[in-house]
Order: C-alpha cells, then sequence, then structure tokens
C-alpha cells in the first residue's frame, strides 16, 4: 500500500474516532438532561401529592381543586417528556417504522390542539388553526402528529398569559410549508444555531417555569428529515417565534 493509501486509511479512523465520540458525548449529555428534567417534575408530583394528604382536612374544594391541577399539569409535561424519550429512542434504534401514506393534515392539528387544549387553557392561550380542511399529505401521520405537539406545546411554554398560537400552511415550489407562530418570549440569536441538537445550554424556562430538555426539536428535525424536509425558525427575542418545516407535496 502506498504511502498517500495510509494516510487516507489513517485520515478515515481518525474521522470514525470523532463520530464515535460525539456520539458518546451527545448520550451523556442527553442522560445528564433526562435526568435532570424528569427528577423536577416527580419531586413536584411527589411534594404536591404529600402536601394534599396531610393537608385535606384543611383545605376547602377549591384550594383541593387547585393542588389537583397542579399535579395533573406536573404528570402531564413528564409523560410528554417520557412519550419524547421513548420514540426518540425508537428512532435511534431503527424500530420505528417510517409508514408515509395519504393523510388529512386538519385530522393531525385538530387532535394535537384538543390534546394540549388544557395546558394552553391554563394560561388563557388562544391556538388558532388556519389549516385547510380536506387538505391531504403522503406523510407519516404519526411522526408529523409528534411535529405539531412538540412545536405547539414549545409555543405554549414560551408564550405569556393571553397570548396567541396561529397553525398555519401555504404551497411553495412543491412543497407544503407549514409553520407555528407565537408572540412569546422569542429565542437569543446564539441560541438558534444549536436549537435542533443536545444542547444543555438550549434549556431555558416557560413563561410559567415549565422545564424541557430540547429533546422534542431533535425528533422533529429527524422526522421532517425522514420525510425530505426541513425544518428552521425565525424568532426575535421579546415578539415571538415562527417555526417552520416543508414537506414535499409527492412525498
Amino acid at each position: 500500500m502506498t504511502i498517500s493509501g495510509v494516510g487516507y486509511l489513517l485520515l478515515l479512523q481518525e474521522e470514525k474516532e470523532k463520530q464515535i465520540k460525539k456520539l458518546l458525548d451527545d448520550k451523556n449529555q442527553f442522560f445528564s438532561i433526562i435526568a435532570h428534567d424528569l427528577k423536577g417534575p416527580f419531586n413536584g408530583i411527589i411534594g404536591l401529592s404529600e402536601l394534599l394528604l396531610e393537608k385535606d382536612n384543611e383545605l376547602d374544594n377549591k384550594e383541593t381543586n387547585e393542588f389537583i391541577e397542579l399535579i395533573h399539569q406536573s404528570s402531564k409535561n413528564t409523560f410528554s417528556l417520557l412519550d419524547n424519550l421513548l420514540t426518540w429512542a425508537q428512532s435511534q434504534t431503527g424500530s420505528l417504522e417510517f409508514n408515509p401514506k395519504k393523510t388529512e393534515i386538519s385530522t393531525i392539528t385538530d387532535k394535537t390542539i384538543h390534546l394540549l387544549a388544557n395546558i394552553a387553557k391554563s394560561k388563557n392561550i388562544c391556538i388558532q388553526s388556519e389549516i385547510d380542511k380536506n387538505q391531504h399529505i403522503i406523510a407519516d401521520s404519526n411522526m408529523l402528529e409528534t411535529v405539531f405537539r412538540n412545536l405547539i406545546s414549545n409555543a405554549i411554554k414560551f408564550t405569556e398569559n393571553n397570548g396567541k398560537v396561529i397553525i398555519s400552511m401555504k404551497k411553495e415550489h412543491n412543497q407544503i410549508v407549514f409553520s407555528v407562530q407565537d408572540n412569546g418570549t422569542g429565542i437569543a440569536p446564539e441560541k438558534i444555531a444549536n436549537l435542533f441538537g443536545i444542547n444543555e445550554k438550549n434549556n431555558t424556562l416557560g413563561t410559567n417555569n415549565e422545564t424541557g430538555t430540547g429533546l422534542g426539536l431533535m425528533l422533529c428535525k429527524d422526522f421532517v428529515e425522514k420525510h425530505g424536509g426541513k425544518i428552521w425558525v425565525k424568532s426575535e427575542l421579546g415578539k415571538g417565534s415562527t417555526f417552520m418545516f416543508s414537506i414535499p407535496e409527492s412525498n
């Protein structure tokens, strides 16, 4: 083998080692973030339920209902995190099937809005859908639902009470472009570049101190790219964010 051939093999080996190191670093950081963000909600659920048991005889119906609502919201947030974790694990191991078929878009968005209605209601946030009825697309409905669920829940999370979230779509160069727009806190420019990767610095509390890992946006990117599309964001601090993703019209 020539010297240049040996050099090429060494270069390939070095590149492979860098890839493995990055995967291991991402995995370690991922589990560190997950452990931290799972511990918080569970501590909240345990603490609130213990307090409810101890003070049950001293609380009136209104106070009891407030405790129950807090426990309920914390439980739903934890379930959403676990759901993302399971989906991410399936995606990484290749056990998550990609099953695109003709799908009515409004059915998916309406289902997602209904799923998140109570969370939006707790902050008096209006979710407005401008998705055309009877508009179809070739896509994996489960993956598309996961994308919308994460983008809409993030919009709610980073929007102040009495805000608005708008879901819309348009056709552009043989692509269908979806957008989820909010009038929330916005994202700092320096955070946008790493927004769709594992980065503990991207973890920001919501306007009501909601937690998150950023895992949902990783899933969104992965699932959109499986459809041959792209995902991006436009944001301005103090004015809100618009997350957009495209899927080929004939996927």
